[in-house]
């Protein structure tokens, strides 16, 4: 320590969080519909990254890669077919 230094938290702040970082839904159509245009099975999906954040925290993500760059919100759309 330097003479005359003194620790200070007024600019420290919580830090917490809750984050969404993956999620997948998807529906398989029933057999009855797919076999109209002969699909054995047929799957709609979404596919999400880096959805949401709660945070109070003023600063930068924490998941930020090192050259300050914040992650990316990813989105998909698809559909899976077997004949």
């Amino acid at each position: 320590k330097q003479p005359g230094y003194r620790a200070s938290t007024l600019h420290l702040e919580k830090g917490n969080f809750l984050k969404l970082r993956n999620l997948t839904i998807g529906y398989t159509l029933p057999q009855a519909w797919t076999q109209k245009f002969y699909a054995n099975k047929v799957r709609i999906y979404f596919s999400g990254e880096n959805l949401l954040t709660i945070t109070k925290f003023s600063g930068m993500d924490g998941n930020a890669d090192g050259m300050g760059y914040v992650t990316m919100r990813q989105l998909a759309l698809g559909i899976n077919i077997n004949f």
